[in-house]
């Protein structure tokens, strides 16, 4: 079997938080021995509602947050025994698209400078070449190069987000991690920039790892899927096995919500009860037995593992077996 591109072994982050100087101190586990690998020119899908550590997880791959505990492989070497050298090399080889195409490019630069920085930080290109290749990208996603000289306050939210792929694919990177590109975005616009994300990953082959709470994107756009629940990954495996033959109850009820044109085609309605447990308290058993439908006594005691329970399928579930026969 070929060495990962990226590849996470128990990967965990804890923040501490508190209310105020003098209110007490509590630790909040944004994600919990999270194991995931992705393959050369693999879209991995990771997917959860609002809160369940996707975005934390997603500056973890990158580097830019240091794990609490356990560790981000690239290419079979970690990212923590890595020299300052083959950290470079990484960051050209691992960009990353953010989820706010507002907020994630400096107002007071030119769009043709946004683009060229990252050439220019890992000196791949410099006056001519710089613009030829600014120019190259540019159209590449759908932008005239003509525009280089404009701020971005001058482009709508598409537009944005289109200089913020074309910046994270001016280095030729062979990862892009895509952090919930297209929530920000108007229905129509978000078809055109999940076409593009898909064009361009035939062009360059590039792997992805595509964040987003849309189930339906999601669907549209993965190879794998990884869906995460309070830090921690539930269920894991192909496509067509997460969507058609789901071995966790979370899943199940992610896929009910899903609206659909074709209703005698749907799963049936699971409608969640309960109280979501607070990120602040670790409590024993299973994250989800607090709102599960399916909950027994020894859900509540232990923590099932994230086993796999069919070829290349996994589910952290006790009586998933039993349930999804």
């Amino acid at each position: 079997m070929t060495t990962p591109l990226i590849e996470t072994r128990d990967l965990t982050r804890t923040f501490t938080v508190g209310s105020g100087n003098y209110g007490p101190r509590h630790v909040l586990t944004a994600v919990s021995d999270v194991n995931l690998c992705l393959q050369e020119s693999e879209t991995l899908g990771i997917a959860g509602e609002s809160g369940c550590g996707k975005s934390t997880l997603a500056r973890l791959l990158m580097g830019l947050l240091r794990p609490s505990a356990g560790e981000v492989r690239f290419k079979g070497t970690t990212l923590a025994a890595m020299s300052s050298h083959e950290l470079s090399a990484f960051r050209q080889s691992v960009q990353i698209v953010f989820q706010d195409p507002y907020s994630s490019l400096n107002p007071r630069m030119r769009i043709g400078e946004i683009i060229g920085e990252p050439l220019l930080i890992h000196k791949l290109a410099k006056g001519n070449s710089l613009r030829e290749r600014v120019a190259e990208i540019m159209d590449q996603v759908g932008l005239s190069p003509d525009h280089a000289a404009r701020y971005p306050h001058e482009f709508s939210g598409g537009q944005r987000q289109r200089i913020g792929i074309a910046r994270a694919l001016a280095v030729n990177p062979q990862v892009v991690i895509a952090d919930e590109p297209v929530s920000a975005l108007d229905l129509s616009i978000q078809a055109q920039i999940i076409n593009l994300l898909l064009e361009l990953k035939r062009r360059h082959t590039l792997s992805f790892v595509f964040i987003a709470h849309d189930l339906s994107v999601v669907r549209h756009i993965s190879d794998r899927i990884a869906i995460m629940y309070l830090g921690k990954i539930v269920e894991s495996g192909s496509r067509d096995a997460v969507f058609s033959a789901f071995l966790h109850p979370y899943t199940e009820s992610l896929l009910s919500a899903v609206p659909q044109i074709n209703q005698s085609g749907r799963h049936p309605r699971v409608r969640l009860t309960g109280d979501v447990p607070s990120p602040l308290v670790r409590q024993p058993g299973c994250p989800f037995s607090s709102r599960c439908p399916h909950s027994r006594e020894l859900c509540r005691q232990a923590l099932p593992p994230l086993e796999e329970k069919e070829p290349g399928h996994h589910a952290a579930c006790h009586f998933s077996r039993e349930l999804y026969r």
